[in-house]
């Protein structure tokens, strides 16, 4: 019970671990096996605004209704609020443009998996093994996310658009790729230091 520093419940923490490191890993599988594992012919057909496999189509529902469903089970707070509203603008962006969007996809995997560590050590705040984990993982999963946004920005040079309203949507979510990610590390940040000293042995 309670809150811990991210402003989600622990219960709540609890509750999305199975949709962050189960579900939308599967529907990322899912899609690549759909796309026989070629993930540059997967792109050609997204730049086309085709989303064809369950996997692709699944995601598109299940990442907005993850976040929104907080609205409906829990007290949001602030920070928690501002991430939803970040994310799902993100995935509107992503899912209109479709250019790219095996990528986005990819990253917000990426991030998922680095949410799904924070949400285990708010489980368990008395660990330093989860700790640990929980600074490594953040920190590879929003390295992998970046990379993930350049070259999601990269594929928008494709899209069908005047030269200006392709460079306005490659930086908006360059900006919110980049707010995002600097987010998540500086939590992780003030997580260690607040933590690491009490947790050492």
């Amino acid at each position: 019970e309670g809150y811990f520093a991210n402003g989600a419940p622990r219960w709540r923490c609890a509750l999305g671990l199975p949709t962050q490191v189960g579900t939308l890993p599967l529907l990322l599988g899912c899609a690549v096996v759909a796309h026989r594992f070629d993930v540059q012919r997967w792109g050609e057909r997204t730049s086309h605004g085709k989303l064809r496999s369950v996997g692709e189509r699944a995601f598109v529902a299940v990442f907005p209704a993850f976040l929104l469903l907080d609205w409906q089970i829990c007290d949001v707070r602030v920070l928690l609020a501002a991430h939803h509203v970040v994310c799902l603008a993100g995935h509107a962006c992503a899912v209109l443009l479709s250019a790219g969007f095996p990528w986005y996809f990819l990253g917000v995997c990426a991030l998922e998996l680095g949410s799904a560590s924070c949400n285990l050590f708010c489980l368990y705040p008395s660990s330093p093994t989860l700790l640990a984990l929980y600074e490594v993982a953040m920190s590879a999963s929003n390295l992998a996310a970046l990379v993930c946004a350049w070259r999601w920005v990269a594929a928008l040079d494709g899209i069908d658009a005047s030269v200006s309203r392709r460079r306005l949507c490659q930086a908006f979510g360059a900006l919110l790729s980049l707010l995002l990610v600097a987010a998540r590390q500086w939590e992780t940040i003030k997580a260690h230091r607040h933590h690491s000293g009490a947790l050492a042995p």
